[in-house]
């Protein structure tokens, strides 16, 4: 899905009146964190928000930074962000 179609689609949702959920995952917190990109996904997530993880996250509050402490010290980082794979929701939801 590009970003226009992302776009035009939970715009069309607002205005149906519905609401929207929209995760925030910090890339590389945990090995697992793709299964996690794809358990919410799987429950309904209208969109992902893929965080790159940084040093100084103080204005996401003490659970952002903390993944963001978390993904470091795993090694991810801004210059290995473009490596972090990325999917669709499309990949991990089952055809209709």
């Amino acid at each position: 899905m590009t970003a226009v179609a992302l776009q035009q689609s939970l715009t069309e949702a607002r205005a149906g009146g519905r609401k929207l959920l929209v995760p925030y995952i910090t890339g590389g917190v945990r090995d697992d964190w793709l299964d996690i990109v794809r358990a919410v996904t799987l429950a309904g997530a209208d969109a992902i928000e893929i965080g790159i993880p940084f040093s100084d996250p103080v204005m996401d509050g003490p659970v952002i930074q903390q993944a963001s402490v978390d993904a470091l010290r795993r090694g991810r980082h801004r210059a290995r962000s473009s490596t972090m794979p990325v999917h669709s929701a499309s990949t991990f939801r089952s055809p209709s």
